[in-house]
């Protein structure tokens, strides 16, 4: 799946502040992304502020130019994850240069800026590139609108997040530009006041209730509505031996794009692809008796697994969905759940009491109260999966 690019260019907008009418400071968000998490933040908090009538423009690190970011900007967000054992991201490898080699005379003390960086709490290296950006935007002369942002990949990037503009940077932004970003005490970005949906379950489709125009819940849930079917013709390791010091194992995906063209006619080399797998038959299996379901007794019957599902919001408020549907429950155990990587804090939470052994579940929560056994569970090397 290739990420739908959005135009740098935006008009100026003219919005009643404090009972003036005032033209807004141009806000500037950039991201360093390397599997598209970064820019789905940038892009969210991008529109966010576009609806509220903030001038606002998203840049892609990969067009950073440090003498117009010197001249022209003055207030600038950045959305920075982290590649590899503490690398930039591609698209942020000429960010990360200037950096490292600019002086202090080149002064940047018109600056006003915020930094959230992305990375895995489990890894030797935590968000390196997010410390490097607030530390040398500071030096710099720039000054913090708010704490540096960190999301930890290994427990709920997203919710951490969703903390940080609604807890710090909304209301900075809304101190400093003097517009109002909230609504019912709640600040934009917080997403708190939305109650989860509805899941209607039942074995024919046509029973279901209809389903009204959804958005994706999150950011990562954007992938599973943006994505396009291929078909996958070759799988093929180019290195067998993958080691920290070579880089890690590259592999070879062949796709045939016959049934679907022009899928990838945005696509550029070196370009981020995303390639959403499925999981196997017998990892659905495997996780099928710790959440009481089961498949047909024998062929021609239906049984839990070809059920219809889909998602119906909280009386009329907004419907956001983790994934497409309506679908099977065969169809969203196996293209929508990661089985094969550790559980995270968030999905124990939510999966101990329905456990059906009881035992499973006292486990599980000796696990969670056990914070340095869940960064473990975390860790490349044990490869645990959801069973």
């Amino acid at each position: 799946m290739a990420a739908a690019q959005m135009p740098d260019s935006a008009q100026s907008a003219v919005v009643q502040a404090g009972g003036d009418c005032q033209e807004l400071q141009q806000l500037h968000i950039y991201f360093g992304s390397q599997t598209g998490t970064a820019e789905g933040f940038a892009r969210d908090l991008g529109d966010d502020a576009a609806s509220y009538g903030m001038n606002v423009q998203v840049h892609d690190l990969e067009g950073f130019c440090p003498r117009s970011f010197a001249s022209d900007v003055r207030v600038a967000i950045f959305i920075l994850a982290t590649a590899g054992e503490g690398e930039p991201t591609d698209n942020a490898a000429g960010l990360h240069r200037w950096m490292l080699k600019v002086t202090p005379e080149a002064s940047l003390t018109d600056l006003t800026f915020a930094v959230f960086g992305l990375g895995d709490r489990t890894h030797a290296n935590f968000n390196p590139m997010g410390k490097l950006t607030d530390g040398a935007m500071e030096r710099l002369g720039g000054r913090r609108l708010c704490k540096l942002g960190e999301g930890d990949d290994s427990d709920d990037i997203v919710r951490d997040f969703q903390a940080w503009t609604s807890q710090l940077l909304w209301p900075a932004l809304e101190k400093l530009l003097g517009v109002s970003v909230s609504t019912g005490g709640e600040h934009l970005g917080s997403e708190s006041h939305l109650p989860d949906p509805v899941l209607r379950v039942s074995a024919n489709v046509s029973t279901l209730p209809p389903e009204g125009p959804g958005k994706p819940a999150d950011v990562l849930a954007r992938f599973y509505f943006q994505a396009e079917q291929v078909r996958v013709t070759g799988v093929s390791e180019l290195r067998q031996s993958p080691s920290p010091e070579e880089g890690l194992s590259t592999v070879q995906v062949d796709l045939d794009l016959s049934a679907a063209p022009g899928v990838l006619a945005g696509y550029v080399a070196a370009g981020t692809l995303e390639l959403l797998p499925e999981n196997s038959p017998q990892d659905v299996a495997a996780v099928l008796p710790l959440l009481g379901i089961s498949e047909a007794a024998k062929p021609g019957d239906i049984g839990d697994l070809d059920c219809c599902i889909t998602f119906v919001p909280v009386a009329d408020g907004e419907l956001r969905k983790p994934f497409p549907t309506p679908c099977s429950l065969r169809h969203a155990l196996t293209r929508y759940c990661d089985l094969r990587r550790a559980p995270t804090r968030q999905m124990l939470t939510v999966l101990q009491p329905t456990l059906q052994s009881a035992a499973a579940r006292e486990r599980v929560a000796r696990l969670l109260a056990d914070r340095v056994a869940m960064r473990l569970l975390q860790h490349e090397a044990l490869a645990v999966s959801q069973v």
